[in-house]
């Protein structure tokens, strides 16, 4: 199991065991009527090919408070050949990390990409910018600074061309 980039998703209504067994009713019939559905594309039907590859950094993202230390944020590439690439980020991610990610990385020639929040750290949410704008449970849960993203963002660029073409993750 992975989880996504959801630190900012919930479900409406929500609150109660009943309403937990609807949405995971809606859930499970979701997913049935994708594995049954035709795949447009047939990468997405093979199995995956070619050697594994991986880079691992540590991104220092600071916090507004004063007298705290920065927190090493692992972000985390994993690309099985050129069929699947697996971003793995610490914490509660919100969505916009995923969207842009792929939105940046992936190509119709590249790996699919896949973006995984909860992965090797957990200590709270991972606000993008925008969400940190916006305020709210997400932003004021943790208060950092607002160039996270960008941090988050450039190293997973680097890592993302050390694997693919061969430059330095460092």
């Amino acid at each position: 199991f992975l989880m996504g980039c959801g630190g900012d998703q919930n479900p409406y209504p929500r609150g109660t065991a009943d309403w937990a067994r609807k949405h995971g009713r809606s859930l499970a019939t979701a997913v049935e009527a994708a594995l049954e559905m035709t795949q447009r594309t047939l990468r997405h039907q093979k199995p995956l090919e070619g050697p594994l590859n991986h880079q691992l950094k540590h991104v220092d993202l600071e916090f507004t408070t004063d007298g705290r230390a920065p927190f090493a944020y692992p972000v985390q590439l994993i690309q099985f050949g050129k069929d699947l690439a697996m971003v793995t980020l610490g914490n509660e991610v919100v969505i916009d990390y995923s969207l842009r990610l792929k939105r940046e990385l992936q190509t119709d020639s590249g790996p699919i990409l896949w973006v995984a929040g909860y992965s090797n750290v957990y200590s709270g949410y991972i606000p993008s910018k925008r969400v940190l704008l916006e305020g709210g449970y997400e932003a004021r849960s943790r208060p950092w600074k607002p160039e996270l993203e960008e941090r988050i963002i450039q190293t997973l660029h680097t890592l993302f061309r050390a694997v693919n073409h061969g430059g330095s993750g460092k």
